[in-house]
């Protein structure tokens, strides 16, 4: 690796980081709501309301909520 590859690759990594504390605060947040419950969640991907959920469904809502997490 070259010396200036270095600095950016550090800054990705901090970037990643900061991103995953802010996920698990919002996450940590979330379970301390009273009017979130997992039932509620998961019927945001159970689109037929059978009990199952498919990859498709999945990535059927998370591009209704504009987010493009890699498979």
């Amino acid at each position: 690796m070259e010396w200036l590859e270095e600095p950016n690759l550090a800054k990705s990594f901090n970037e990643m980081i900061r991103a995953e504390q802010n996920l698990e605060q919002l996450k940590q947040q979330m379970s301390l709501r009273t009017d979130f419950n997992i039932k509620d969640c998961y019927a945001i991907f159970d689109l037929q309301n059978v009990g199952l959920v498919s990859k498709f469904q999945f990535e059927e809502v998370y591009t209704l909520f504009k987010l493009y997490p890699s498979t």
